[in-house]
Parts: structure tokens; sequence; C-alpha cells
């Protein structure tokens, strides 16, 4: 994933990824600067794995989308991230 430089969109719903598995992709995610759309939902991530991806994303200025819905964490966490990531 690293090396498609020009990738703009990434489902992985529905994988069980868990936050060992987003806390390895927000390194991926870092250099992926044209991305737009991540769909993260149902995946059993929590807050770690959410912050993480947070601070993978922070400096994105092509991010539009990105769905964590269905995963361990509360509405006010989700709410903090769409705010910090200046998500509608």
């Amino acid at each position: 994933m690293k090396n498609n430089l020009s990738l703009k969109s990434i489902n992985l719903s529905k994988n069980e990824i868990k936050d060992g598995g987003v806390i390895a992709l927000a390194e991926a995610l870092k250099s992926l600067s044209l991305l737009r759309n991540i769909d993260l939902s149902n995946n059993q991530i929590g807050v770690l794995g959410a912050r993480t991806l947070v601070e993978a994303l922070k400096n994105s200025t092509s991010l539009r989308m990105l769905d964590l819905s269905g995963n361990l964490m509360e509405d006010e966490s989700l709410a903090e991230i769409t705010e910090e990531l200046n998500l509608d």
C-alpha cells in the first residue's frame, strides 16, 4: 500500500482488524497523500486504535470521509475524531 501513492479510497470494513491492525495500517496511511475515503467500519476498533489513526491522518489535506461506525468507541469519541480531522 505504501507504494501506491495514487490510492484514493480504502474499504476495510468488517475485517475485525481491531486496534492492533489499525495501528499497523496507520503507518502506511501517512504516505498516502491523495487518500480521500477510508472505511474502517465494524472492525472492533477502540479508542486507542482510533487515536493512532488520527495522529497518522491529522496532516492530511485530501481526506474527506473516515467511517469508524460500528466500532468499540462511544459517539463522543467519534465526534472528537471528526472535529480533530476537520471532517463533516
